[in-house]
């Protein structure tokens, strides 16, 4: 199955943000799991058997805001190839789906920018020659703002609380970024280089106080959790075209995803005084070479 950026930007959008995998979970053969999110569940299997590559960069983190928005920003896309059987040797296996995203090729020639603001998240692009005819560049960037959402909420309800007594803050926010190189060495021969970096943040607290008849303040407890996950990595390729029918290519990336819990609770009392700290980091670091001829 193949679908173009065109096309995808034409189905109906999720909270004004057109999106490659919810595009994909209306294929046959593929259930999105908990509805509503970016799960790819492909012939009954799980999300994490699935390759994603993005312009030939392995993704470990596909979703943002918890599953509502997929990382591939469709804004870069060219062209989705969505296989669910038959895998080419070229893709290494994999044991449910693979979702090979294209990015566009650069304008060598006029510069196009443009911008978007849904309902949840703002999204730029900038495209154009560096060198005319030889070095040309695209740039997107998309954020999230619904930090204020969640701040006016956490705000009213904060207000509504008997003051002293309890207090609570939330924010949360997505960003994804891509910066890709196209150059025209010569005749038949073309490579990019294309920079990925993509990140969740989440940030909780609260604060709760025990106020005595007298006024008098006898217990605190502060709790502070940040939350951060995402996915950075580089791709890079060159492609010769000596003669017509026959096509070498080759391509070499380095990709890394991490995510990091953090908690801290701090409680007072009169005469006692108790703080923890808890600390969870996980990541996977991921490195390939590939060449191919046809």
């Amino acid at each position: 199955m193949t679908l173009h950026g065109i096309e995808i930007a034409r189905q109906p959008q999720m909270l004004g943000e057109p999106d490659v995998i919810h595009t994909l979970q209306n294929d046959p053969g593929v259930s999105q799991g908990v509805e509503g999110l970016s799960g790819l569940l492909v012939r009954g299997g799980e999300s994490d058997q699935n390759l994603f590559l993005l312009h030939h960069l392995p993704l470990y983190q596909v979703s943002h805001l918890s599953g509502l928005f997929s990382a591939f920003n469709v804004a870069v896309v060219d062209r989705v190839d969505f296989l669910k059987a038959g895998f080419p040797a070229s893709y290494g296996g994999r044991l449910s789906g693979i979702c090979d995203v294209t990015m566009r090729e650069s304008d060598f020639y006029s510069y196009h920018a443009q911008a978007t603001i849904g309902m949840l998240a703002t999204n730029v692009l900038l495209t154009g020659p560096l060198v005319k005819d030889r070095l040309a560049f695209t740039a997107s960037f998309r954020r999230s703002w619904a930090w204020f959402l969640t701040g006016k909420v956490m705000d009213k309800i904060n207000s509504l609380n008997v003051e002293g007594e309890g207090y609570n803050e939330q924010d949360y926010y997505f960003m994804d970024a891509n910066l890709k190189l196209d150059y025209r060495i010569a005749k038949g021969l073309k490579g990019y280089t294309h920079l990925y970096y993509g990140n969740d943040h989440m940030n909780m607290s609260s604060e709760y106080a025990y106020v005595q008849e007298n006024g008098t303040t006898s217990y605190t407890e502060i709790d502070k959790m940040k939350l951060r996950w995402g996915n950075k990595g580089i791709a890079t390729g060159l492609a010769y075209d000596p003669r017509a029918g026959l096509h070498i290519e080759t391509n070499a990336y380095v990709t890394d995803y991490r995510s990091r819990f953090r908690l801290n609770n701090d409680q007072k009392e009169v005469s006692t005084h108790t703080y923890s700290h808890k600390t969870n980091e996980n990541g996977i670091t991921d490195a390939g070479i590939s060449a191919q001829a046809g």
